[in-house]
């Protein structure tokens, strides 16, 4: 998996779930889920099934360090990588 198209598709998933559906932003690692992207609770509930769904991922927000995971485009795009690299189907 290449990290740059996956931080494109992210930015896609990620952008529909959000608060701000029409906004334009370039895949970006340092760009922040909540800030700069505009993702509320529940916009971060439909992002993870939505991954879930898309990647045949099984994403746990304690075991995964969803705090440090779910803070920028990068650091999710990193956590996708490594949870799909260890073979986890669902």
């Amino acid at each position: 998996m290449n990290r740059t198209s996956v931080m494109g598709e992210l930015l896609k998933i990620a952008l529909a779930a959000s608060t701000m559906p029409g906004q334009v932003l370039t895949p970006d690692p340092s760009l922040r889920l909540r800030e700069d992207v505009g993702l509320e609770s529940l916009g971060f509930i439909d992002l993870i099934v939505a991954l879930e769904d898309r990647y045949q991922i099984v994403l746990d927000p304690i075991a995964d360090d969803f705090d440090v995971g779910l803070r920028t485009l990068g650091s999710l795009a990193d956590l996708v990588i490594t949870i799909a690299g260890r073979g986890q189907p669902r």
